[in-house]
């Protein structure tokens, strides 16, 4: 692929447990990508186009609690909602 990036990646953390996964297609973030804390709960959730953030993304607390509430439309926050 010529150093561009493509297909499924994984992350992890230094304990083993899975960090990131995502997706690229001619070196952008694609679709969905989810991050995760140490101890394996969703961290992070949201999507990608071309790059570029889009739709609603969520963040949670280590705990497993909606922390906040996002929406992006070309990478740009069009809403914020923090939850608590």
């Amino acid at each position: 692929s010529n150093g561009v990036s493509v297909g499924e990646w994984k992350w992890y953390h230094k304990n083993g447990s899975l960090s990131t996964i995502g997706n690229y297609s001619n070196g952008y973030e694609v679709g969905e990508w989810k991050w995760y804390h140490d101890n394996g709960t969703i961290s992070s959730i949201g999507n990608y186009s071309n790059g570029y953030q889009v739709g609603e993304w969520k963040r949670y607390q280590a705990n497993g609690e909606l922390r906040e509430v996002e929406s992006f439309y070309n990478d740009l926050v069009s809403l914020f909602l923090l939850h608590f």
